[in-house]
C-alpha cells in the first residue's frame, strides 16, 4: 500500500510539472495561457489525487506498523 501511495505521489508531480509548463529560459506568455487552461480544469482533481495518496500512505504506514497488533486483538 505504501509503494503504490509513492508511485502515486511521483505520477502526481509529474502532472503538476504538466500543469505548470516551464520553457528553458523561463515561461512564455503561451506557457503560461496554456497553464492557466490547465490549472483552472485539472487543479481540484490534481488536489484530491494527492489528498487521497497521502492517506494511502498514512494508512499503509500505519497498518505496517500497527498491523500485527490488530490481528493480534481480533483473533
Amino acid at each position: 500500500m505504501v509503494l503504490f501511495a509513492v508511485w502515486a505521489e511521483f505520477k502526481l508531480f509529474k502532472l503538476g510539472a504538466i500543469l505548470n509548463p516551464r520553457s528553458d529560459d523561463g515561461q512564455t506568455w503561451e506557457d503560461l495561457d496554456h497553464a492557466d487552461i490547465l490549472h483552472k480544469e485539472f487543479a481540484v482533481y490534481l488536489a484530491t489525487f494527492k489528498i487521497i495518496a497521502a492517506m494511502l500512505a498514512i494508512t499503509g504506514t500505519l497498518i505496517c506498523g500497527y498491523g500485527d497488533l490488530l490481528h493480534k486483538h481480533l483473533y
